[in-house]
């Protein structure tokens, strides 16, 4: 189950209460949402998620007795603990022999490839449910390419514009308006 539990983490970007709080009941497998807290804090609302991730939540087998996806074996009516996540983490981290990696570090690392992949702070804020950008800045550690790419995207259309193609009105080359 804790091993489940740190995949979703990894592949939602999610906060470890919302994943071990998870229950069957706030999933949409037919939608592919999973209803987490909008804002820390507030109350749930259907969030879209990767196919990775529902494929994760399929493969979870359902524990009679239990409305939560990751519940304590010895006691099916409670979901998993904190301690028995963190502790499967050491686990996993000293046979991967990654050191000194939180369980949260999860989900920088998924904001900071959500950044990576082209992602704005704005998408970003919204995918890890912060309550402002300037909390996903501390989340995003910026890549020099989706912005180079940006920039190279904007560059040609300009240089297209300036060139006269495209279904807009030709604008005036530099050299016209220096005249």
């Amino acid at each position: 189950m804790a091993l489940a539990g740190i995949h979703l983490l990894l592949f939602t970007g999610a906060r470890l209460s919302e994943i071990i709080e998870l229950e069957w009941s706030h999933i949409d497998f037919d939608a592919g949402t999973v209803a987490l807290p909008a804002r820390k804090g507030d109350g749930r609302r259907p969030h879209p998620v990767s196919n990775d991730a529902m494929t994760i939540l399929v493969d979870i087998e359902r524990i009679e007795g239990s409305h939560y996806v990751l519940p304590r074996l010895s006691d099916p009516e409670k979901h998993l603990s904190k301690a028995v996540m963190e502790t499967s983490w050491q686990r996993v981290r000293r046979h991967a022999k990654i050191e000194d990696v939180r369980l949260h570090d999860l989900r920088h690392t998924f904001g900071t490839l959500a950044s990576q992949a082209g992602g704005n702070a704005f998408s970003i804020s919204h995918i890890l449910r912060h309550s402002n950008v300037t909390i996903t800045n501390r989340y995003v550690n910026p890549d020099a390419n989706p912005i180079r790419a940006a920039s190279n995207t904007v560059s040609e259309r300009i240089s297209a514009g300036l060139r006269g193609e495209g279904n807009r009105s030709r604008p005036l080359h530099y050299s016209e308006t220096q005249q």
